[in-house]
């Protein structure tokens, strides 16, 4: 049985609706709509109908407690509220309560189900896709162990994934938050370079593609999935918005009804399809840091720890441009450049002050402990972290070592690469006969 109830309240000192009867009459003005025997009929349909009177004491104010019930949802029972609420409307100036929405509760009960299903199917495609690349206790390199802790119940689990308990709106922003593998603030001087030396169209977009902010659909599944993700991001949210009304008892409208059916079938259809692609995506290890690093901030935006994540990739995305100038440096084997310094400087590759080398220690240190969820050590502000990138791009800047070309941007060395005589140039300078340059 669907059941609406409303509560009328009416101004009564004009002598409006002051009883049973008068409501009735009132209701019958509208020619579609006739009261016999306890049933209300519209249009030939009948509908059960219940009606109580409470009169508010040393006040001018009759409020009629009205049930409409009917045995299922129809657009016919819909029409009937309808032209209920607008035949009593300018009586009420519009203060029609609805205390008992069955038709909400119906289509609630048919979505929660199919909301639940997308919901969860999302979570299932963003774990397997995090396992599969970022193996085994992924949620603890992507999510800071205080996070975790603070999202227990009395039944959570350590081996239960912690995207189940996760908000939904905040699930996609695993897929659907950009950001950048490198410091898009270079972007331009990048292009700017590029275009200097005539770089071929393919050359230039090669060169820039891990400046541009991207999200991880475009990045690794838009290639084997026609969906784009901003629409994806877009029907996401819409549906988030229904089924807040769904969970929190709220009232739909038809509209919401049917987008909300509309969005789970194209939500549904295209994480299906993205589930089974996920053996196809293949993934650096530069990258997978990247994922982890992004999925922290997106699960924790945390002040201290989004700082650090920034002010950590912009350091080592600088350092692999010092790094990388030349054929004749090849010292550093990771993808990661600041454990590639620390590497080197042990094996006695190059040379770094103690100064420079326990500051590169401690940033690679505080990443290592983000990874791992594991916060047992000092805490660290913004403030200390602000001064500890700061010294540490002074002590690059002004570093000697071995090889000239580690650790010095890479028009310091252009003339020479172009010409041919970085070798010679190296020579001199291993010789004595030369100073390394500064920046």
């Amino acid at each position: 049985m669907v059941q609406v109830e409303y509560l009328l309240p009416f101004d009564t000192k004009d002598g409006i609706c002051k009883n049973v009867a008068s409501f009735n009459n009132l209701l019958s003005t509208n020619a579609n709509i006739k009261i016999k025997s306890g049933k209300l009929i519209f249009k030939g349909s009948p509908y059960k109908y219940e009606i109580e009177l409470s009169k508010v004491k040393n006040q001018n104010c009759s409020v009629f407690h009205i049930k409409l019930s009917t045995n299922k949802v129809s657009s016919r029972f819909r029409e009937m509220l309808k032209i209920l609420r607008k035949t009593l409307g300018p009586y009420l100036q519009d203060n029609i309560q609805t205390i008992w929405d069955g038709i909400s509760f119906e289509w609630s009960k048919e979505l929660y189900p199919l909301i639940y299903e997308v919901e969860n199917s999302m979570r299932r495609l963003i774990s397997k896709f995090m396992l599969v690349n970022l193996g085994i206790g992924w949620q603890k390199s992507a999510v800071p162990k205080y996070v975790e802790e603070s999202i227990k119940t009395k039944d959570y689990k350590s081996s239960h994934s912690i995207l189940y308990e996760v908000d939904f709106i905040q699930i996609s922003n695993f897929f659907f938050k950009p950001y950048s593998i490198k410091d898009s603030n270079k972007l331009s001087q990048i292009i700017t370079e590029l275009l200097e030396k005539n770089s071929s169209i393919d050359e230039i977009k090669k060169q820039i593609q891990d400046y541009i902010p991207q999200n991880n659909w475009d990045r690794y599944f838009s290639q084997f999935v026609d969906a784009d993700s901003k629409e994806l991001k877009k029907k996401w949210e819409k549906l988030y918005d229904i089924r807040c009304k769904v969970s929190h008892n709220k009232m739909m409208n038809l509209t919401d009804y049917e987008n909300a059916k509309s969005l789970i079938m194209e939500l549904q259809e295209t994480i299906d399809k993205a589930y089974s692609k996920i053996s196809k995506i293949k993934i650096s290890e530069t990258e997978k840091e990247n994922i982890s690093l992004h999925s922290i901030a997106t699960v924790s935006p945390t002040p201290v720890t989004s700082y650090y994540i920034n002010e950590y990739l912009k350091l080592r995305d600088n350092i692999s441009d010092y790094t990388n100038i030349g054929t004749s440096s090849i010292l550093f084997e990771s993808n990661n450049s600041i454990k590639s310094i620390l590497d080197s400087s042990l094996a006695g590759n190059c040379e770094i002050p103690t100064t420079l080398h326990d500051n590169l220690l401690e940033i690679e240190t505080y990443k290592d402990n983000i990874l791992q969820g594991d916060y047992t050590g000092k805490a660290i502000g913004e403030e200390y972290l602000s001064g500890l990138f700061e010294n540490t791009y002074d002590n690059i800047h002004s570093v000697f070592v071995k090889d000239p070309t580690i650790l010095f941007p890479k028009n310091n060395y252009a003339h020479l690469i172009d010409s041919g005589s970085l070798d010679e140039e190296n020579d001199e300078i291993k010789k004595g006969n030369k100073t390394n340059p500064k920046k």
